[in-house]
């Protein structure tokens, strides 16, 4: 069976290379917006 499925993360030209990275300010957003991701899942 296939389902709907939603894919979030950072995106950027070096992601998944040798020498991958990230802005720190990026990072941080992510993180922000996974708590309430998770906040507004779990009640």
């Amino acid at each position: 069976r296939i389902c709907p499925v939603v894919e979030f993360g950072l995106c950027n030209a070096t992601m998944h290379k040798l020498d991958e990275a990230v802005a720190i300010p990026d990072l941080h957003a992510l993180a922000d917006i996974y708590e309430r991701i998770a906040r507004s899942a779990l009640g």
